[in-house]
């Protein structure tokens, strides 16, 4: 009899916290949609965006290396990559490793304006990824692909090395 008043006991505390936590919660969450929290965000929102907007140029003119995709699917070959700082001209070209660090933009061999980009393609829907039927396979790859496709209707294909860089 004893056992079972303490379980009723302990339930009864278990449910009195558990009640109090979910209270707490929703007033969080009350104060998260109050007024002021939202005129806060508003006001915020312009002045956060731009920063994320210098951060994702920042890391285009430092450049990134990927690896190419061959015809015999060998994956020995790297692609530069990398914006200039004027931010006008995206500079890119085969690497032979990935230890080489940042690379000059101007020992870079092709160029492409950023004007002459028609738009950007992303996933199953670039045409590395539809053309390959190894990386269709690997279901990592769709997900990390991404093209370029510029105004003479050519593309520029890329795998990410990962979903954050």
């Amino acid at each position: 009899m004893v056992t079972l008043e303490i379980h009723l006991t302990t339930t009864a505390k278990f449910k009195a916290h558990h009640t109090l936590i979910l209270k707490v919660k929703m007033m969080n969450q009350d104060e998260l949609k109050s007024r002021t929290m939202q005129e806060l965000r508003e006001r915020l929102q312009p002045e956060v965006a731009e920063l994320i907007k210098q951060q994702r140029l920042n890391r285009l003119c430092e450049g990134a290396c990927f690896r190419k995709i061959s015809a015999r699917r060998r994956q020995d070959k790297f692609l530069y990559c990398r914006l200039s700082p004027n931010h006008k001209v995206l500079h890119y070209g085969d690497v032979e490793d990935l230890s080489q660090g940042q690379i000059p933009h101007e020992s870079l061999q092709e160029k492409l304006t950023v004007a002459e980009i028609k738009t950007v393609i992303t996933g199953k829907d670039c045409p590395h990824v539809k053309d390959k039927g190894a990386l269709k396979q690997n279901k990592e790859v769709p997900e990390l692909a991404f093209s370029i496709l510029y105004e003479s209707d050519e593309y520029l294909n890329f795998i990410a090395p990962d979903k954050y860089e």
